[in-house]
């Protein structure tokens, strides 16, 4: 059996969901109603410390501090649930169509706006139960937003590249510490913006990315850099790797991106091959 939630946002604190349950040699049958759900930034930023730094230091005080943060996302996981699938709700019947055969159930939530991609639905519980994705049999997030055009040219409006580099790993700072802000203000523009991520995080992909684009008359109109930087005079570079410029006499900047794939440290790239 299979439940697919399509939420789209109807403004800031409410959103559109439609569901529709699929059955073996059944016709699929859809509910459709509203939802409202807001975390206020207090929450979001204990969400954030949560999945990203207390793994990195679960002891006390830290470890008090994460029990509170667990009950508030157990509340917040029964809140979300309340009011989507509540008595009185208009996705009331959906659940009770599902909530018998838990275990072969695949739930499968559809962003159809990046507001509806940002609710933690992960943490979505009946009350007094486990999170519906430790209970069902698959849980998944499917992010529909600023499709592409069928030939596969980009939509319309502005177009970004993200280029992420941590070469300190486990001690370096949180993805999510930088890109999330980003992703909040493009989330928050006007016109959609196509968004994506350089892999691997290399000079020569990166190269590759931009010609491939410009060539094809599609360059991109913001390209951001979230990585570590250097500033180094030409007697500290010589001991380095480096792509960079003919030398200008004391010191520069220079971005670091990765090595070829399974080659460690890392590239120095100078402002001018940029």
């Amino acid at each position: 059996m299979v439940m697919r939630l399509s939420v789209r946002a109807l403004s800031s604190h409410e959103y559109e969901v439609a569901a529709d349950i699929e059955r073996q040699d059944q016709p699929v049958t859809t509910w459709v109603g509203t939802l409202s759900f807001h975390l206020a930034a207090a929450d979001w930023e204990d969400l954030r410390w949560y999945w990203e730094q207390f793994v990195d230091s679960p002891f006390d005080p830290a470890a008090q501090i994460a029990g509170r943060v667990e009950r508030r996302m157990h509340e917040i996981g029964e809140e979300l649930f309340i009011s989507l699938f509540g008595p009185g709700r208009d996705m009331f019947e959906a659940w009770q169509a599902v909530s018998g055969c838990l275990a072969d159930l695949r739930i499968e939530i559809e962003a159809l706006s990046p507001e509806a991609g940002r609710i933690p639905w992960e943490l979505i519980r009946p009350p007094d139960s486990e999170p519906l994705a430790l209970c069902c049999c698959e849980f998944h997030r499917i992010i529909r937003w600023n499709v592409p055009a069928a030939d596969g040219r980009r939509a319309q409006g502005p177009r970004a590249l993200i280029v992420i580099r941590r070469p300190y790993l486990g001690e370096d700072v949180g993805y999510h510490s930088v890109a999330r802000r980003v992703l909040f203000q493009l989330m928050a523009s006007p016109v959609p913006i196509g968004l994506s991520v350089l892999r691997p995080p290399t000079f020569k992909q990166l190269r590759w990315v931009l010609e491939q684009y410009f060539g094809d008359g599609e360059a991109w109109d913001l390209v951001h850099f979230d990585c570590h930087g250097e500033f180094l005079d030409d007697d500290a570079v010589a001991e380095f790797e480096t792509v960079t410029s003919p030398p200008a006499g004391g010191p520069r900047g220079y971005v670091l991106l990765e090595k070829e794939i399974f080659e460690p440290g890392v590239t120095r790239i100078q402002a001018g091959p940029l």
